[in-house]
């Protein structure tokens, strides 16, 4: 009986653990890419996030990276890291500069 209670303890801290979104840690680095920067009101562009951790170490992948933009739609907002990027859409509206930031 102890036995199965110490691995369905287990169990369920693994599928808490999975269930948590990863952070990259304090002192990390986050650089910014956007694909075009001029688009036409309606047109997207590819907006790409790279993370490291502060001594240059990729951070793991499905670290949470959200983008937000202070003029058009960025969809979807949070997007998990692959190979250290994160990419997202960004769909113009209006015209005027649009300030796109990450973290």
């Amino acid at each position: 009986m102890r036995s199965f209670l110490r691995t369905l303890a287990l169990v369920v801290v693994c599928v808490a653990c999975a269930s948590v979104p990863l952070v990259a840690p304090t002192q990390s680095t986050l650089t910014l890419f956007v694909a075009d920067t001029t688009i036409a009101n309606g047109e997207s562009t590819m907006v790409t996030a790279t993370v490291s951790e502060q001594g240059g170490t990729p951070v793991h992948n499905g670290t949470v990276v959200t983008f937000s933009a202070t003029l058009g739609t960025v969809h979807p907002s949070e997007v998990p890291t692959d190979t250290v990027r994160a990419s997202d859409s960004l769909r113009g509206s209006g015209q005027a500069t649009a300030i796109v930031t990450a973290s």
